[in-house]
């Protein structure tokens, strides 16, 4: 019961206008990843003062799916003007996670990060951008993820590569394995790299890696595009190819209920988590698989497309 009198003061204090406490002298910390299946993600980590704080919402958000940790208690937040708030009786670290709005036109994904922070973007193996940020203060590859360090707003276009062409070549991030050496040939000494220039030339790998990626994205755009002009629609084996077991799953469980469900009837028949449910349902509605209307506070997920039909030949 401590946080709803906190969340009845948060909304009162944002209706009259009453101050709103800063999150703490540190800059906060902010996660956007581009995940393999399209969708998009930010985690915004801060410290929160007593009273009604305001985090950064760097990307538009989904208010459905915003979630708020503070000391790994959940409390509630409220999504306004592209800031969310969240109300604190005490001095302690908050964490906001939520899913982000992304915009489809012809196959390219949009999003635009609205910071003029510093924050990191992790772009993960499938995703082949056609737009990066212009002020790149760093980059890595952790884990096959593509991690940059960015500084001020940025626009993000990319496209999803299905896993069979996202692992055909160097062009999708792919390194090549160096040839063995011979048991006579000695290796040449080379002087140790500085810091400078292996943070050099790992950005110049980068920038080679994305210039590749994008020519290749080009192409599948244009062959997504020429596809689905002579017949209509897309191409169904393309299609297809971007749905994962889990987007399977829900269309089956929306197909044996009879094509429509309360977004809490779905969870409960899939198991799956709420965040991870409505990224799915999200992607499958921007793919014209489903439908979600509002149904007071709740969310109907309507079946359009069945899943036989997502895989006919």
């Amino acid at each position: 019961m401590r946080f709803v009198w906190l969340a009845v003061v948060a909304v009162v204090l944002l209706i009259f206008g009453f101050a709103v406490a800063t999150v703490g002298q540190a800059e906060p910390s902010i996660v956007v990843t581009v995940h393999s299946d399209g969708t998009v993600t930010v985690a915004v980590r801060a410290l929160v003062e007593p009273g009604l704080n305001e985090l950064p919402a760097p990307v538009e958000a989904i208010p459905a799916t915003i979630e708020a940790m503070i000391d790994n208690v959940e409390v509630p937040a409220i999504y306004h003007n592209g800031s969310i708030y969240i109300a604190s009786d005490s001095s302690a670290t908050a964490t906001v996670t939520y899913i982000a709005n992304v915009t489809m036109s012809d196959g390219i994904l949009e999003f635009y990060i609205n910071y003029s922070g510093v924050y990191e973007l992790h772009i993960e193996p499938g995703i082949v951008t056609l737009t990066l940020p212009e002020n790149i203060l760093g980059a890595d590859i952790v884990n096959d993820t593509l991690v940059l360090l960015v500084s001020g707003p940025a626009e993000v276009r990319y496209v999803i590569v299905p896993a069979e062409e996202s692992t055909g070549g160097e062009a999708a991030g792919t390194a090549s394995q160096p040839a063995e050496t011979s048991e006579t040939q000695q290796p040449s000494e080379q002087p140790t790299p500085t810091r400078e220039e292996e943070e050099s030339s790992t950005l110049l790998w980068v920038a080679v890696v994305v210039a590749a990626a994008a020519v290749a994205a080009a192409i599948l755009v244009l062959a997504r595009r020429g596809g689905s002009s002579e017949g209509g629609s897309s191409s169904p084996t393309m299609v297809s190819a971007v749905l994962d077991d889990t987007d399977k799953l829900i269309l089956k469980r929306l197909q044996e209920a009879g094509g429509s469900m309360l977004q809490s009837e779905l969870q409960r028949a899939t198991g799956l988590p709420k965040t991870t449910l409505w990224r799915h349902v999200r992607r499958l509605a921007e793919l014209g698989y489903v439908r979600i209307e509002k149904e007071g506070k709740a969310n109907r997920v309507i079946l359009v497309k069945e899943l036989e039909d997502a895989e006919a030949p």
